[in-house]
């Protein structure tokens, strides 16, 4: 029975200290931005051969 009254007093609680959405929709939205700026990054910043698969026999480009 106290196990009981523990775990209802415990489920209470847990839903009154949930965090609101706006903050999770905030930090999803921030999340989301960092990560369409990389992904821009990586399209603009890198080669486009870095990515190329080249074999032992290729000399190393100079």
């Amino acid at each position: 029975m106290a196990l009981f009254h523990g775990v209802s007093e415990a489920a209470v609680e847990a839903g009154r200290t949930a965090a609101p959405l706006s903050g999770y929709l905030v930090v999803w939205g921030l999340c989301g931005l960092t990560a369409a700026v990389c992904a821009l990054l990586l399209l603009v910043g890198v080669p486009k051969d870095a990515f190329t698969r080249s074999t032992v026999s290729d000399p190393a480009p100079r």
